[in-house]
């Protein structure tokens, strides 16, 4: 292969032509020694402890159970629905709660969105809402979670056998 001078290939008109082989460029690794101590900015930093994130355990979590038929059918329902009852920063007050009851009885499948700082936080929330209204969490992307109760005295949804 010719030798090519990197300066030719950026400042020139046009690139070299090559040879039909392939460049091998030998770029020599350097290994680095870690660091003696740590950062002076991490040293006061300690990380808590986190419990481990185990995303099957807030699918499995509720008392009803749903086919994946089912909650299929659900999904494609919930599809077009807006979220209906926010939950901010302030958490479950007993005002969100009836609401989110009342909402639940009338509509049987609602999105909740869910609006906390971080993943462990929310889906807490939402096994809080999902424990106090007896629903079933169908779903769950990002901050929003679509839940599902069956209302006994009416109705709305007819669910596909399982």
């Amino acid at each position: 292969l010719p030798f090519v001078d990197l300066l030719q290939l950026v400042d020139g008109p046009r690139a070299p032509t090559l040879s039909s082989g392939t460049l091998h460029i030998g770029i020599p690794l350097l290994a680095l020694a870690p660091a003696a101590r740590a950062s002076p900015r991490s040293a006061h930093f300690t990380e808590p402890e986190k419990e481990p994130y185990d995303p099957d355990a807030l699918l499995n979590s509720s008392p009803m159970s749903l086919s994946e038929t089912q909650k299929r059918y659900l999904r494609g329902l919930g599809h077009q629905l807006k979220p209906i009852v926010m939950v901010g920063e302030a958490g479950l007050s007993a005002s969100l709660l009836q609401e989110y009851e009342t909402t639940l009885a009338h509509h049987e499948l609602i999105k909740v969105r869910v609006k906390v700082g971080d993943r462990v936080e929310r889906d807490a929330l939402v096994n809080e809402l999902c424990a106090k209204g007896k629903a079933e969490l169908v779903q769950r992307v990002g901050n929003t979670a679509l839940l599902y109760r069956p209302n006994p005295d009416k109705k709305k949804i007819v669910l596909p056998n399982p």
